[in-house]
C-alpha cells in the first residue's frame, strides 16, 4: 500500500475503484470517471495511479494548470515511474511552463528516466524558444502626491535564488499592502568594481510578478528625476551597498548578513536608522526584523523518512567565498541556479537524506529542513560562529559529519534531532504568519525615527547605544520577530 492510502483492508476496494475509473476514462467518460477518484482522495489523497490519472484527465480536458498538483503528487509517491514524470511534463509543457519543463526533464535524466518516449518528448521541447512568462501584473504608474512621505526601497532585479533580494522585495510589497506607499528603485553593481548605477526599469520583468501591491515608477536611468521624491522619502538600502548613492535626507539600512562578509564597511551615518534580519548581524540595531517565507512546495508530507531515503546532496552556496569546496562523493550538487526553479527543487530536497552544506547562512538550508532532510555542516561560514547557523531563528538542527580514511560519517541521534526540527519548525511558522505586523510596526518605528528630529542633522548624539561608535544615536531596540 502506497503512503498516505487507506488502512489495508480498504487498500484493494481503492484499487478496484481506480481501475473502473480508468476503464471510463478510456471510454472517454470522463466526468464519471472524475467522480471516482474524488471518491478515492476522500479516503487517500496521496493514491500515486488515481492522482496520475485524474492529472491525465485533466489534460484531456484541456485544464493542464489544475493537472499540476495530481500529477506531481504522483511523481513524488513513485519516483521510478516513467510514465508519472512524463506526464508531469507534459502538463508543465501544455501549460506553458517550458523553462520548469526542461529543468524537470534535466532532473529526471539524473534519476534515470530514460527511453524512446523520453528522447522524443526532449525533441519537442528543444523545437520550443524561451519565452518571456507575461503573467506579471502590471501596476499603474503613478508619482506621489507633492509633500507626502513614502519609502523607497532599493533592489536588484528579483531573483527566486536569493533570500536578501525576496526580503527586499517582499518588504516593498508588504509596506504597501499595510497602508504605506512604497517604491522600489533597482540598482547594478558596475564591473569595474567603481560602485552602482540605479535605475527604474521598463516594463515588469525585473520585478516579482507576485508582488501586485507595488506602484511603479516611471522608467528611467536619470534618478535625478525622482530628487524631490527621495529627499521627502525613507530610503531602505540593503547592507551590501556603500554610503548614500542617492544623497537620502533619511537612510535606513537593512542588514541582512553581517557587513563583515562583504569585506568592506557599510560607510553608514551616525543618523541613520538600523533594522537588522537578526542580532547577530548587527549589535544594538534600533529593529530586528525577521522576515521569514513559508514556501508551500518545501514540506515533508506523505514522503519518506530520511533515512530511508538514498539520495544526498552538497550545497556551497556563498561557502566558496571562504575556502574551497567540492561536491561530497556520493552526492548531487545543487547550486545556488541549479535547479532552476522551486519546485524541481523542492523534489529533490523531498528524496534527500543528508544535505551537506557549505555555506551555513542561506534559506536553502532551512528550505532542505522543512523537506524532511538532514542538514550537515560541512564547514562554518566564517566570519559568523557555529550558533549563528541560523542567526534569526536561533541554531538550525543538523548532524556531525568526521572522516576518516576518506570515508564520510554522520552522527545524530533521531529522536533529538526530531524534537529540535519541531520546535524549530513551529517557531519559524510563527514569525512568517507575523510578517505583516512585523512591516507594520517597523515602518511605524521609522516614522516616529526621524519625525522626531526635523531636518534629520538635528538629530542628539549625546547618548551613543553601546556597540556602535561614539557619535551613533541612542534609540531603543524594537523587536518584532512575532506579534
Amino acid at each position: 500500500m502506497t503512503q498516505g492510502a487507506a488502512p489495508n483492508s480498504d487498500a484493494a476496494k481503492l484499487d478496484a475503484d481506480c481501475a473502473r475509473a480508468i476503464e471510463l476514462q478510456l471510454l472517454g467518460q470522463l466526468d464519471p470517471a472524475g467522480e471516482i477518484y474524488r471518491a478515492i482522495f476522500q479516503a487517500a489523497p496521496q493514491h500515486p495511479v488515481a492522482n496520475y490519472c485524474f492529472g491525465m484527465l485533466q489534460v484531456q480536458a484541456q485544464r493542464p494548470l489544475e493537472a499540476l498538483p495530481y500529477l506531481k503528487t504522483a511523481l513524488l509517491a513513485q519516483l521510478h515511474v516513467t510514465d508519472y514524470w512524463l506526464g508531469y511534463l507534459e502538463a508543465l509543457l501544455l501549460a506553458g511552463h517550458t523553462e520548469a519543463a526542461r529543468t524537470i526533464l534535466g532532473l529526471g535524466r539524473q534519476q534515470g528516466l530514460a527511453g524512446a518516449a523520453v528522447e522524443a518528448f526532449a525533441g519537442r521541447l528543444e523545437s520550443i524558444a524561451p519565452s518571456r512568462d507575461p503573467s506579471a501584473a502590471i501596476v499603474a504608474t503613478r508619482l506621489p502626491t507633492p509633500g507626502s512621505r513614502s519609502f523607497i526601497v532599493l533592489v536588484p532585479a528579483f531573483r527566486t535564488h536569493s533570500a536578501g533580494i525576496r526580503v527586499m522585495h517582499t518588504l516593498c510589497n508588504e509596506l504597501n499592502e499595510g497602508g504605506r506607499t512604497a517604491y522600489l528603485m533597482f540598482y547594478r553593481f558596475r564591473t569595474d568594481g567603481t560602485g552602482i548605477d540605479v535605475y527604474v526599469p521598463d516594463g515588469d520583468s525585473e520585478y516579482c510578478k507576485l508582488h501586485t501591491s507595488i506602484p511603479r515608477l516611471p522608467a528611467c536611468t536619470d534618478i535625478g528625476r525622482f530628487r524631490d521624491l527621495i529627499d521627502s522619502a525613507y530610503v531602505i538600502y540593503p547592507e551590501v551597498v556603500f554610503g548614500n548613492p542617492l544623497n537620502a535626507r533619511r537612510v535606513v539600512r537593512y542588514v541582512l548578513n553581517s557587513p563583515a562578509a562583504n569585506g568592506y564597511s557599510m560607510r553608514e551615518d551616525k543618523n541613520d536608522y538600523i533594522v537588522a534580519f537578526s542580532g547577530a548581524y548587527w549589535p544594538n540595531p534600533h529593529f530586528i526584523a525577521a522576515m521569514m517565507f513559508e514556501e508551500p512546495l518545501f514540506n515533508d508530507e506523505n514522503s519518506r523518512p530520511a533515512m530511508e531515503r538514498t539520495m544526498d546532496c552538497t550545497y556551497i552556496g556563498k561557502g566558496v567565498s571562504f575556502g574551497d569546496c567540492f561536491r561530497i562523493p556520493g552526492s548531487i550538487l545543487i547550486e545556488r541556479n541549479w535547479p532552476a526553479d522551486k519546485e524541481s527543487l523542492s523534489i529533490m530536497l523531498r528524496n534527500t537524506r543528508y544535505f551537506y552544506t557549505w555555506d551555513t547562512v542561506s534559506q536553502t538550508n532551512l528550505d532542505a529542513l522543512r523537506c524532511g532532510a538532514i542538514p550537515v555542516a560541512v564547514r562554518w561560514t566564517s566570519p559568523l560562529a557555529p550558533t549563528a547557523f541560523d542567526p534569526a531563528l536561533g541554531p538550525l538542527p543538523y548532524a556531525q559529519w568526521t572522516t576518516k580514511n576518506g570515508a564520510i560519517t554522520v552522527t545524530h541521534e533521531l529522536e533529538e534531532f526530531g524534537e529540535r526540527r519541531r520546535r524549530y519548525l513551529d517557531y519559524f511558522r510563527a514569525i512568517v504568519r507575523a510578517r505583516p505586523q512585523t512591516v507594520g510596526k517597523l515602518a511605524a518605528d521609522i516614522e516616529r525615527y526621524f519625525e522626531k528630529a526635523p531636518g534629520v542633522a538635528n538629530v542628539s548624539s549625546e547618548s551613543p547605544t553601546p556597540g556602535y561608535t561614539a557619535d551613533r544615536v541612542s534609540t531603543p531596540v524594537t523587536t518584532a520577530h512575532v506579534a
